[in-house]
């Protein structure tokens, strides 16, 4: 999207990590923290995924275990998608560990399983 173009929600978008509203002011986002927002949710499909795989369950378990779509799981694997608390408690108990162990390198796990 070119600097200045109008969005169908109405949002313009400038390099920079700026946005503008129509009617309200302007919102400045941080290039590094997007960065840094990238990298963790990647780093947490990681996890996930090892953790999974650890359990010895398939996606399609897995999800229907912690009451996600197969498709919800996938993009959280992949990094893709905005884990909530909701969906990041449901992963641990389907993989039978700690909520800590989602965020724990590998080998320093409490894991309960």
């Amino acid at each position: 999207m070119s600097p200045g173009t109008q969005t169908s929600s109405g949002v313009r978008c400038r390099c920079g990590g700026e946005a503008t509203i129509p009617g309200r002011s302007e919102v400045r986002v941080d290039p590094g923290l997007v960065r840094a927002l990238g990298h963790a949710e990647r780093a947490l499909g990681v996890r996930l995924r090892e953790l999974r795989r650890r359990a010895g369950l398939s996606q399609e378990a897995a999800a229907e275990r912690a009451y996600l779509s197969p498709k919800q799981l996938r993009r959280l694997e992949l990094g893709q998608a905005n884990a909530t608390m909701a969906s990041l408690v449901a992963c641990a108990r389907a993989y039978r560990v700690t909520l800590a162990d989602l965020f724990a390198p590998d080998g320093d796990s409490d894991s309960r399983a």
